[in-house]
């Protein structure tokens, strides 16, 4: 299984791009991975930038919906909204679409933070301000979805 671990901070020029830094370039490029989706998040003002490969299999289920349900149909529309199929430059850098560039709004240092198998795109006080609004939620997340699920093989024995 392919994992993104980490988080780290980097620098985006006025045209919207950043330098992968060369831990994650290393890695994909062992994993044979040069191009990518990069789309809005679902639930936060920031963008997911998703490996190829990922992306394919998430489709495959998303096809599955049926189209002649409205509410499958809308739901498809607005998550393929903005989603764009991208590559490294020659120097190993991403480039952020304008307008999602604009729907992050991303100034100068964006966060990069792994995501299991995707990376998130966040502005950097965007980033900041939400892991500090949000860090009792945290502990309360980690309690309901580590604490009674993450061990139960072992629990269910004793």
């Amino acid at each position: 299984m392919f994992i993104i671990t980490g988080m780290t901070e980097v620098a985006v020029d006025t045209k919207g791009r950043f330098l992968m830094p060369a831990f994650w370039k290393t890695l994909f490029t062992q994993y044979q991975i040069n191009e990518f989706v990069i789309k809005r998040h679902l639930y936060h003002s920031c963008l997911e930038l998703i490996p190829i490969s990922v992306w394919n299999d998430e489709l495959e289920k998303l096809n599955k919906l049926n189209r002649f349900n409205k509410q499958s149909n809308d739901f498809i529309r607005f998550y393929m909204a903005g989603v764009r199929v991208i590559e490294f430059d020659k120097v190993g850098r991403i480039q952020i679409p304008k307008d999602l560039y604009d729907f992050a709004d991303i100034k100068n240092t964006a966060v990069l933070s792994s995501s299991i198998d995707r990376l998130e795109i966040w502005d950097k006080e965007q980033y900041e301000n939400y892991l500090n609004k949000h860090s009792n939620e945290f502990q309360k997340f980690a309690e309901e979805f580590l604490g009674k699920s993450f061990m139960s093989d072992e629990e269910d024995k004793s």
